[in-house]
């Protein structure tokens, strides 16, 4: 071999290892926020009845270890065979598309809740991501079947950034009537984390089409997919985090009141997340504040979060 297949050899081998340890960053990334939230997880997650919401939560939250291990084994393993390294790239393609697909459920149910729970909005964000879906694990069986950079991969993280600019949009326009009208710590949420959020996962994809465009002859090309994965994970788990934690900030100001009334706040999954005691929340709006009888603030504890 020559001196120029050696200096390339080399080059790529010190390329693969940099994105190794840029994949162990994420799942840090991962853990850390995991212990950051713990505490607040603890109250408003495992403390609370079984529901649709805690289900997503759970998944959307720990589905990702499954991911990040996998990366693990398939960067570092020195044993696998060639055979043992396709099917764990393909696994983890598989789980990947899958999670962040299901993270983006999440974004859209909260897309719905500041749109008056519009059900045309509800069809049309529905439609978008299962196209989006649909088209993911197409360009994802084609990805699967080569060894190298694939431009469906290119496409992917395109269809990531129009569904997260779709969600944003929607927000922006139809949502907008909503935080004129009612500016409460629940409605600063939602806007104040859609904002944010989409700007980091928009970024996060466009800096994976950047690493595809310009190095898709290089282990670069797959620098950032483990951040886009995780990123989608630690973002969805904070929505449902937040926006339960503004909930419990307003039954904590109403019980300050000593005021016999129930605060039952009905969260963006169309299930009742209550503080004070453990009755239904109204199906019909979005929260709703109640004169309840029944319901005594002094007999009732607070989650601490």
């Amino acid at each position: 071999m020559s001196t120029n297949g050696f200096d390339l050899l080399f080059s790529e081998l010190a390329q693969a290892v940099n994105v190794k340890y840029v994949f162990v960053s994420a799942e840090v990334l991962l853990f850390y926020d995991t212990i950051l939230n713990f505490t607040s997880e603890k109250a408003l997650i495992w403390s609370q009845r079984w529901s649709f919401a805690k289900t997503l939560y759970i998944i959307a939250r720990y589905g990702c270890f499954i991911d990040a291990a996998i990366a693990i084994v398939y960067s570092f393993s020195p044993s696998l065979s060639v055979k043992s390294c396709q099917i764990l790239f393909q696994v983890a393609n598989w789980l990947m598309t899958t999670g962040i697909h299901l993270c983006q459920v999440i974004l859209l149910l909260r897309t719905y809740a500041v749109c008056f729970r519009n059900r045309f909005i509800l069809v049309y964000l529905c439609v978008i991501q299962l196209a989006a879906l649909v088209a993911c694990g197409v360009q994802l069986y084609k990805i699967n079947l080569s060894v190298v950079c694939d431009k469906g991969l290119l496409a992917n993280y395109c269809i990531i950034m129009v569904v997260e600019l779709n969600f944003f949009c929607v927000m922006v326009v139809k949502g907008f009537s909503l935080w004129r009208r009612e500016s409460t710590p629940l409605i600063r949420t939602l806007y104040r984390d859609g904002a944010v959020y989409f700007v980091i996962l928009f970024l996060v994809a466009l800096l994976n089409v950047v690493f595809v465009v310009k190095s898709s002859d290089t282990p670069y090309f797959y620098i950032a997919t483990e951040h886009e994965r995780i990123f989608h994970s630690i973002l969805a788990s904070r929505v449902i985090l937040n926006v339960r934690k503004a909930a419990a900030v307003n039954v904590d100001n109403l019980s300050s009141t000593k005021v016999s009334k129930s605060l039952k706040f009905r969260d963006i999954f169309g299930e009742s997340v209550e503080f004070s005691s453990g009755g239904a929340a109204p199906q019909d709006s979005l929260f709703a504040d109640e004169e309840d009888d029944r319901d005594n603030w002094g007999s009732n504890s607070i989650p601490d979060v």
